[in-house]
């Protein structure tokens, strides 16, 4: 049967990111290295900053981070849980509330969550698989792993992210 597609507006509004590191030019022609190290650098910071802002991001100045939209869904840890731990149960009752969304589905934790994170099993199973020379964070309940900085530490809220990023929309 014949249909016609639907089509939906979005609008994205950029905002600048700008990096700036005093230098004197004596020090930039004293060095031949010193002019790519700091694009080097810089380049880290400004993709430092993109990660958080996605991850924390206001919505205002920033974009709107995962942690801070109404899409967030949390995870209660379990009732004999020690504080500052994560269990198999954490990852296995954030991925059920995601199942809805399981096409696109990508993990983002803290990398102080990952030696927790490798000693899990669901079972017999283990929860983390890992090589690091073809996906540096493994993955986790066969999802891709991705370490950031910019989560929480572990045990805060945001330590372990399940999100779908096929709804995140971003302009360079």
């Amino acid at each position: 049967t014949q249909s016609k597609p639907g089509l939906d507006q979005l609008a994205l509004d950029l905002k600048k990111l700008i990096a700036f590191c005093p230098v004197t030019d004596d020090l930039l022609q004293d060095s031949t290295a010193m002019g790519n190290f700091l694009m080097n650098n810089m380049n880290s910071a400004v993709q430092w900053k993109i990660n958080d802002a996605i991850i924390n991001g206001n919505g205002s100045t920033q974009p709107q981070g995962i942690l801070t939209s109404n899409a967030i869904v949390s995870v209660a840890k379990e009732n004999s849980q020690a504080a500052d731990t994560i269990v198999a149960g954490n990852l296995a009752k954030l991925y059920r509330a995601m199942l809805s969304h399981s096409g696109n589905l990508i993990f983002i934790a803290n990398p102080d969550t990952l030696d927790q994170i490798m000693t899990l099993t669901l079972g017999d199973k283990p929860v983390w698989h890992g090589d690091f020379s073809q996906t540096p964070g493994g993955t986790l309940l066969g999802r891709p792993l991705i370490l950031s900085d910019a989560c929480a530490t572990t045990g805060d809220v945001g330590d372990i992210i399940l999100a779908d990023m096929a709804g995140y929309y971003a302009i360079t």
